[in-house]
């Protein structure tokens, strides 16, 4: 997590980094010692396995459909279930089918990976940080829209 909080500190890196968000619809910023950092922007990210999500998931018993998706309405940042999916994705150890995410909410999805989530106090981004998984250190980063 030190990694994202300096990135997003450094306003000039934010700013461009936002920019080239929107015109190419994400990133990935590698080479960091933590893991991939992705950087994305809204109104909406699938959070699942393979090659089909931005924010994807190595772990095999993450579903290669979306195992659930990260929402900006320009206000808020949602996490919402998906509707039939065999995956168990929980927030903070309940299930769910959307909920407003607040700054250090747990999600597990398929009882193997673990993301910690920081709000800014803006809410104009939200880093989610794997802590335990296959893809352990890495971040992704939704930058709102708004």
């Amino acid at each position: 997590m030190p990694v994202a909080i300096s990135l997003l500190k450094n306003h000039e890196i934010f700013a461009k980094a936002k920019s080239l968000t929107e015109k190419f619809g994400g990133m990935e910023l590698g080479g960091m010692p933590d893991g991939r950092i992705i950087l994305a922007t809204g109104p909406e990210q699938g959070l699942g396995r393979g090659d089909n999500w931005l924010f994807s998931l190595n772990d095999p018993m993450v579903s290669r459909s979306s195992a659930a998706s990260v929402r900006d309405d320009g206000k808020f940042f949602y996490l919402v279930g998906v509707a039939g999916s065999l995956n168990k994705t929980t927030l903070n150890g309940a299930e769910f089918s959307s909920y407003q995410l607040a700054d250090q909410d747990e999600i597990v999805l398929s009882s193997a990976t673990t993301l910690q989530t920081t709000l800014s106090a803006k809410h104009d981004w939200l880093t989610m940080v794997v802590q335990s998984g296959p893809d352990k250190g890495d971040t992704f980063i939704l930058v709102s829209s708004k």
